[in-house]
């Protein structure tokens, strides 16, 4: 029989879900879209598709499709869907895996990396509907990302 808690003692009901312990823990990086602005874009590498999925189901609460290959998480609120809420210092959350990334590597980071930056591109308030500023502006955050995630990606050695 269990003593009942002493008074005064914080008796906590419900406890703090954990992580998995069948799945390993994704490789953590950061992307920059532009140098000179503080949001970055974090990025999730897990080692296979299963992984990932759990990963984003643990980290941004949502249920993902068994087919996925890669997923970029934004934030946007209001009815013209501008992004007016960044949590921290992240615009976008992207998850990744290494046995995709290996299978089609150039296809999936550069269509990661766009969604990533169109969400830059809503935080930054950019019309994407504007062909001489809007579409540059997104255009020169996804190169930006494209080369990091690609040194990213060697560095962890996806490819090597």
């Amino acid at each position: 029989m269990k003593k009942p808690p002493k008074k005064g003692k914080v008796v906590r009901l419900v406890k703090r879900a954990r992580m998995p312990t069948r799945t390993t823990r994704a490789r953590i990086a950061y992307l920059k879209p532009d140098p000179s602005a503080w949001p970055v874009v974090k990025v999730f590498i897990s080692p296979n598709r299963r992984h990932m999925r759990t990963q984003a189901q643990w980290v941004d609460r949502s249920r993902t499709c068994a087919r996925t290959q890669g997923q970029v998480f934004s934030w946007q609120k209001g009815p013209r869907r501008r992004a007016h809420l960044v949590r921290g210092r992240i615009v976008a959350r992207m998850y990744l895996n290494v046995d995709d990334l290996k299978a089609e590597p150039a296809e999936l980071m550069a269509h990661e990396c766009a969604h990533a930056g169109m969400a830059w591109a809503r935080w930054r308030r950019v019309d994407l509907t504007n062909m001489e500023h809007g579409e540059e502006v997104l255009c020169y955050a996804v190169g930006r990302m494209m080369t990091q995630l690609n040194n990213i990606a060697y560095k962890f050695g996806v490819f090597g």
